[in-house]
């Protein structure tokens, strides 16, 4: 009997200035993670500011999603959280990560959790994170050294669960074809995009931000779509281990809701066991 795993990706826009507030970008948000029903999501920005809101988006998607636990000790806030589907999912291990290098405000981390799907008890690792952003040297030296600490911590995993296969979901602020990302790809880590079985995406997967109603202060005009998949930041990889895996969907999430909520599209796709 197969089993199909449904990951997605989203960048929330939580890292945001007073002028841009979440408004109902988090309800929007929520009706699409309600919609498409992942197994789990890797988010990125998820700031302090958009964990104080009265209906945050982890709020108002608790009836089906529970957070990972990750001891974040000394930092003060997740930036990249993990949810899961606690109705069919069951976590057995996590952690967490700051990244060394440069780090505005301590945003860019990978979070990890360990899972098992209850009926089947198929087990896989997600390993959300976010990458650091400028594109100046610095910024691109950053990355590769982000890509460094993802392997150490990939090679741990490995050896601690062998044959587990891996699923890392983020915003790694670089394309495929970039350094960073070939550095995991050079250690047996794939582009889900490259690997999908389903019809391929058409667009990018960032884009400009939703624009805000100044009367009623909601953000009520979609953001333009771009072209150009292979142009995207967000990402979705896998590393397979020794376990039959297919990519059997890869899907850039354009839907209104999506364009109304944040200048990232949700990606998902639908792993196979």
């Amino acid at each position: 009997m197969s089993v199909i795993i449904r990951v997605m990706t989203s960048n929330v826009w939580g890292n945001c200035p007073a002028s841009a507030p979440i408004a109902n970008r988090d309800d929007n948000l929520a009706v699409v993670y309600r919609r498409y029903a992942p197994h789990v999501i890797g988010m990125q920005e998820v700031s302090p500011k958009s964990r104080a809101e009265s209906d945050n988006i982890i709020s108002l998607v608790r009836a089906m999603y529970r957070e990972v636990p990750a001891d974040i000790t000394p930092f003060q806030n997740n930036y990249t959280p993990i949810l899961y589907r606690y109705d069919v999912l069951s976590l057995d291990d996590m952690g967490y990560i700051n990244y060394k290098s440069l780090n505005d405000a301590g945003s860019k981390s990978i979070t990890w959790g360990l899972f098992r799907e209850n009926s089947s008890g198929t087990r896989f690792l997600h390993i959300n994170t976010h990458y650091y952003w400028t594109d100046d040297a610095p910024g691109r030296t950053a990355r590769i050294q982000n890509s460094l600490e993802m392997l150490a911590l990939v090679n741990k995993l490995a050896a601690q669960y062998p044959d587990i296969p891996m699923f890392f979901t983020g915003d790694f602020n670089c394309r495929t074809q970039d350094v960073p990302i070939r550095i995991l790809m050079d250690e047996g880590i794939h582009e889900a995009r490259s690997q999908n079985e389903g019809t391929p995406p058409l667009i990018c997967s960032h884009h400009g931000y939703p624009g805000k109603n100044e009367e009623t202060g909601l953000f009520d005009i979609p953001a333009a779509v771009k072209e150009g998949p292979e142009n995207s930041i967000d990402h979705i990889l896998v590393r397979y281990g020794n376990t039959q895996v297919h990519v059997r969907s890869h899907v850039i999430v354009d839907d209104r809701e999506s364009l109304l909520a944040t200048d990232h599209c949700p990606i998902y796709c639908d792993m196979e066991f």
